[in-house]
């Protein structure tokens, strides 16, 4: 029987925007929505995928040499139908000494992930501790339940951002364990979230209700999507909705930006918002005005 794991993506030490003091962040594969901003969209898949970064790649085609399949293209060039041709057994990354061929996330034991992410506990002093994020941490239940579980049990505080488009089975679940979930405000319009998120479904704000009449502790995070979200309807519509959750009171707005942009070309993907306009400071400060005159304390950009 295989030991329980997870794909982990990433595992971010000493980072300062995923929750309160000094946070080893543990990025999930998988994720059962589709933002046209995301910010890990080689994340989005269930499974690993394969990435390419053209500025490292020296073309010496030594991970077309190793593939064990013999079907891997020229080393500049990502495969369509991956999960055709491919086998993940990883021998063109070993072989790609400048890493340019790589892959989204790799298995990792329940153990591993609770070791590496307890390599920081000195400097978790005055609030620190580990955020569960991805993707969706909250797909993989059993894994994240065990690992947030073990966390506590060694004294550490453990924040799981989410946007609760799960099994509501699956926050249960977990919430004995959790310190804050941070968790995804994104759109309330079910025709905007069809558009942008790839679904009209109302699962994660029906579990946000739900959750909100626990004791858990919530805190909101919008991300702030010019011409999207942050027009006068849809951000009264997204305020309206948090001033009827019990317990909610703490709102992130995290402006929109494109970071994110060199990944989608790694996993040869085309960005949706592709020359869409970043946020101004005036339409930023205005929005946090507006929700703090609901009565909602705001932190702008989550730090």
């Amino acid at each position: 029987m295989r030991e329980l794991g997870a794909y982990i993506g990433n595992i971010q030490h000493f980072n300062m925007h995923d929750g309160t003091g000094l946070r080893t962040t543990i990025f999930f594969q998988g994720c059962t929505l589709r933002c046209a901003w995301c910010q890990n969209p080689e994340l989005m898949s269930r499974e690993p995928v394969m990435m390419y970064n053209r500025y490292r790649c020296v073309h010496c085609n030594a991970c077309v040499k190793s593939c064990n399949r013999a079907l891997l293209p020229a080393c500049d060039i990502l495969p369509t139908n991956q999960g055709e041709i491919c086998d993940s057994c990883r021998s063109c990354v070993e072989e790609c000494y400048f890493q340019a061929r790589t892959f989204s996330s790799q298995w990792m034991t329940l153990d591993e992930v609770f070791r590496e992410s307890m390599q920081d506990e000195p400097f978790y002093a005055g609030g620190g501790g580990i955020t569960l994020s991805g993707g969706e941490p909250l797909l993989n239940i059993e894994f994240s339940k065990s690992l947030a579980k073990m966390l506590n049990k060694a004294g550490q505080n453990v924040i799981v951002e989410t946007s609760g488009f799960v099994p509501y089975e699956n926050i249960l679940k977990i919430a004995p364990y959790v310190s804050i979930f941070y968790y995804d405000l994104k759109l309330i319009n079910v025709n905007l979230r069809f558009k942008y998120l790839g679904t009209r479904d109302s699962l994660m704000l029906d579990n946000l209700q739900r959750l909100a009449k626990t004791q858990a502790k919530i805190v909101l995070r919008v991300p702030v999507i010019p011409h999207i979200n942050d027009t006068v309807e849809e951000f009264n519509n997204i305020l309206n909705f948090a001033t009827k959750l019990k317990h909610v009171s703490e709102i992130h707005i995290l402006p929109y930006h494109t970071l994110s942009i060199g990944k989608y070309e790694m996993i040869g993907k085309k960005y949706q918002l592709e020359n869409w306009p970043e946020i101004n400071k005036e339409r930023i400060e205005m929005m946090s005005k507006i929700a703090c005159d609901r009565g909602f304390y705001v932190n702008v950009g989550g730090i």
